[in-house]
């Protein structure tokens, strides 16, 4: 009796296999679940985009905005409910020396675009005297720290304005965040 080997039973003799069966379970669902998690941030992400996109899309029209009456049309009909939102026209990439002639101060230097501090395209028509914005919140200021928090979509698209019976080149600068 002394040289028979002792009985463990079913589980006894099968628990050497089953641990690394459960190590792999346990890989498996753990990259299971790390996977769904990544693909739920960028679909979320990729669903702000796409509002962005449809936004830009009704401001846009066909790239030809005859006056400012005509972009707030286009400003009313915009449907973002779920983003943040400014958008407008300016010139600063277009007429550099204009942009710096009317919207800068002394001190101030030019940048190009810069999100934080937009100043969007006064008309010189006296018919048609008014500011080519479209913010779907006015009270709340775009600055550098807002962005620190949040991920904001910039969108840059070319378009022409009719301004006083000439046809301008410009930019219509949408800037969205949650």
């Amino acid at each position: 009796m002394l040289r028979q080997k002792g009985f463990l039973g079913p589980i006894g003799d099968d628990l050497p296999s089953l641990i690394p069966l459960l190590f792999a379970l346990v890989i498996f669902f753990s990259v299971f679940t790390f996977t769904f998690n990544v693909f739920e941030k960028n679909s979320a992400a990729f669903e702000q985009n796409l509002e962005v996109l449809k936004l830009v899309r009704v401001l846009k029209s066909n790239g030809y905005i005859s006056s400012t009456a005509y972009f707030n049309q286009r400003c009313n009909e915009v449907n973002a409910p779920t983003i943040k939102f400014k958008a407008g026209i300016t010139n600063a990439a277009t007429a550099p020396e204009d942009f710096k002639k009317n919207y800068l101060s002394a001190g101030e230097t030019y940048n190009g675009i810069d999100i934080s501090n937009l100043h969007f395209f006064k008309s010189t028509d006296p018919a048609d005297a008014g500011v080519f914005e479209c913010p779907n919140n006015s009270d709340e200021l775009l600055s550098p720290q807002k962005f620190k928090d949040t991920k904001a979509i910039v969108k840059i698209l070319p378009i022409v304005v009719e301004d006083n019976r000439i046809v301008k080149p410009m930019h219509l600068v949408v800037v969205a965040w949650q």
